[in-house]
């Protein structure tokens, strides 16, 4: 099979050395995958390809050309990719995707008109990297019936994270991991919680048959952690991680992505670096932890090689259906076409709950005047919101402003948000430091 790429940077590039490293492998079972043309902004930049891979500015060299079987999408963003992939997908050319704005904004799109076109989309790729976490759910859990995912599938905050822990500001975490080459020149995305909301809607699409859009997900990033937050939370028995979190409830499903304290016994509290690691709790499998590197051209260039390989697996055997551009040749060796489907999982029509209404306990670092009575109306503004505390902790003492943290027992996340904003309003309440989920209470 013919492949074409939409993209070529660190992830197209890892990909196409992989199919050139492997293809002596391969082809020794019967699974040829040649890299032919890539569609590039500029063709003249140096690449690590082999020199035999032709480099194009011209969409049409991909889409529509006649000797491109399959697509391989890792441009990123939504668009032009998107309008990219539904046209290779109505000309009958397979897609894999390693795009997760384009698949969390516009998957039910993509789906359907490769339903349509009785062709197939991966997306395995599009998160955690090389976690086969998207088959996992689809494939081999569909006989069970999933109640939660809890992931870091952001590895650039984790390992952000991390430095803060040992003692460096986020800014000086930040630049670190930019030199270091785990995070992007401008790391928004990754820090206020944006790429971790597209991963989850996706996971929590599929997990729960649903639709759950990006936009549905309760976002908060790690902007206000500070290394304080990070060490109290260690002294009671936490650490903090941005975690993604998604669960079925008697309301609805609850999608939320926020930094989240987790008991140090929690299976993902000791995740460290750019690791990303998942739970899935089931009905009847109990919980399943998946882990392994989330982000990195060959970590990713391999899920996306897997999704290549089950296409080609799919053309060897009769009845599976006749792909790409040579399509009605295979057909005709292969027997009647038979399409695929159905493909999109989101056949339920299920209640995505609004993130003010998601369900949790609270870690809250206020900054207050060191004097009696102040304890008594910050806890009189949380009861009027209906959110009680299970503790509070004041860790130092002075003349000036002094931090005093609470841990909350489980409320709606709006009422806990009421509450801070009433509370910032006091005299005697200098600054709200800090608004973190807490897991396990």
């Amino acid at each position: 099979m013919r492949v074409g790429f939409l993209g070529l940077g660190t992830v197209g590039q890892a990909v196409v050395r992989l199919l050139h490293e492997e293809r002596e492998r391969l082809a020794a079972n019967g699974l040829a995958l040649e890299p032919v043309r890539a569609l590039v902004r500029d063709t003249a930049r140096p690449r690590a390809v082999p020199a035999a891979l032709e480099l194009t500015a011209d969409p049409a060299r991909v889409l529509d050309a006649p000797d491109i079987d399959l697509v391989v999408e890792v441009m990123g963003g939504v668009e032009p990719a998107t309008s990219y992939m539904l046209r290779a997908l109505r000309a009958g050319r397979p897609v894999v995707t390693a795009n997760k704005e384009a698949v969390a904004h516009r998957g039910k799109d993509l789906l359907e008109v490769a339903a349509e076109a009785g062709v197939p989309l991966r997306f395995e790729a599009s998160v955690a990297g090389a976690i086969p976490i998207v088959r996992a759910l689809k494939e081999s859990l569909a006989g069970d019936r999933v109640t939660e995912i809890a992931g870091i599938v952001n590895g650039t905050s984790n390992y952000v994270l991390g430095l803060m822990e040992e003692g460096q500001d986020l800014e000086a975490a930040v630049r670190m991991a930019r030199e270091r080459g785990y995070a992007e020149p401008d790391p928004t995305r990754d820090l206020d919680g944006s790429d971790a909301a597209c991963k989850l809607a996706i996971l929590a699409s599929i997990a729960f048959s649903a639709r759950v859009r990006p936009e549905q997900v309760g976002t908060c990033g790690i902007q206000m952690v500070s290394r304080e937050d990070l060490r109290w939370g260690r002294e009671m028995g936490y650490r903090l991680k941005l975690l993604a979190l998604a669960r079925r409830t008697e309301a609805g499903i609850e999608a939320h992505v926020r930094p989240t304290f987790l008991p140090v016994s929690h299976p993902l509290a000791g995740v460290g670096g750019v690791t990303n690691a998942l739970l899935v709790r089931g009905e009847r499998c109990g919980d399943l932890v998946f882990q392994g590197p989330g982000a990195g051209g060959d970590a990713t260039a391999t899920a996306v090689v897997g999704d290549l390989l089950e296409i080609a697996r799919r053309r060897l055997v009769p009845g599976a259906g006749a792909l790409g551009a040579g399509a009605a040749e295979a057909s005709a060796t292969l027997g009647a076409r038979v399409r695929e489907g159905p493909y999109c999982t989101c056949r339920d029509q299920v209640e995505v709950v609004p993130p003010h209404r998601c369900v949790t306990a609270a870690y809250l670092h206020l900054e207050v005047a060191d004097r009696p009575g102040v304890l008594a109306q910050v806890a009189g503004c949380l009861a009027a919101h209906q959110v009680s505390i299970a503790e509070a902790l004041q860790k130092a003492r002075g003349e000036g402003p002094v931090p005093v943290l609470f841990i909350t027992h489980p409320s709606p996340w709006g009422a806990l948000e009421a509450a801070v904003k009433e509370i910032a309003g006091l005299p005697v309440v200098a600054r709200v430091a800090g608004l973190m989920a807490v897991l396990g209470r």
